[in-house]
């Protein structure tokens, strides 16, 4: 498992759309922290909360670019039947490409999380701000990459590379406005049979504001030991739901 994970980082490193990226964005940063209107406190607040929306946008773009062919190009290529060939099961190697997803992620999630403590730290305006938070902010940022690699991953197995994307992309907006829709059905009819439905993928569908602390690291609201224990459980047991049918579907898959 470790050695496939190796390869991914290895091929993942390779692509510099990621050098790209953490350039990108260090730029944008540059110029709306030295040319905001406001005072120090308040472009320092701007700058963060920026870069905490900024960062999920980075992520899945990594996301998608690393897991829409992590599987199907070494079915493509052969390459898959040499290393099943070797002592490894299809779980093992499963796991070994996701793991390997997650670390390239996380890579650039750990650049930028040194980057934006820099910034807070250095700012002047420590005070106003709590890096605990800051950290849990990015780390549920990072959790949420983590869920969509399966996903991704889940959806690459059945549908071309270009509608794969086109439907993560959805999936992604649909698992953080899940509960409007849900609250708006509850308002218009709270007993009909849609309403009912809704309810169903509520609890069916990843909610992804669970993990959404963007609010209190930037305005330094209080953040409750339930708001980061909950989100843990509930992703881990999402994570490992989705692995479940990654792995279901790659033994299905004939080679």
């Amino acid at each position: 498992m470790i050695p496939v994970a190796k390869l991914v980082i290895k091929e993942s490193i390779r692509k510099k759309i990621y050098h790209f990226l953490i350039i990108f964005s260090l730029l944008i940063l540059f110029v709306l922290y030295s040319y905001s209107p406001f005072g120090v406190k308040q472009q320092t607040k701007t700058a963060l909360d920026f870069s905490l929306s900024i960062l999920p946008l980075l992520g899945l773009f990594v996301t998608l670019f690393t897991c829409t062919t992590l599987i199907m190009d070494d079915i493509k290529s052969k390459k898959i039947y040499l290393i099943l060939s070797k002592p490894i099961s299809r779980f093992s190697y499963l796991c070994g490409k996701l793991l390997g997803a997650y670390l390239s992620i996380f890579l650039v999630y750990f650049i930028m999380g040194i980057i934006i403590f820099c910034f807070v730290y250095f700012s002047g305006m420590r005070q106003f701000f709590s890096l605990t938070k800051i950290f849990w902010a990015i780390f549920f940022s990072f959790f949420e990459m983590m869920l969509m690699a399966n996903v991704i991953v889940c959806l690459a197995f059945f549908l071309p590379q270009g509608t794969a994307i086109s439907l993560s992309i959805f999936s992604y907006l649909f698992f953080h406005i899940k509960s409007n829709f849900l609250k708006y059905a509850l308002l218009s009819n709270p007993n009909s049979v849609k309403t009912f439905i809704w309810k169903i993928f509520y609890y069916i569908i990843p909610d992804f504001e669970y993990f959404n602390l963007r609010d209190q690291a930037v305005h330094n609201f209080v953040l409750k030991n339930s708001q980061i224990y909950m989100p843990l459980l509930y992703g881990t047991a999402t994570l490992f739901l989705f692995l479940t049918i990654a792995a279901i579907f790659l033994y299905r898959k004939e080679l």
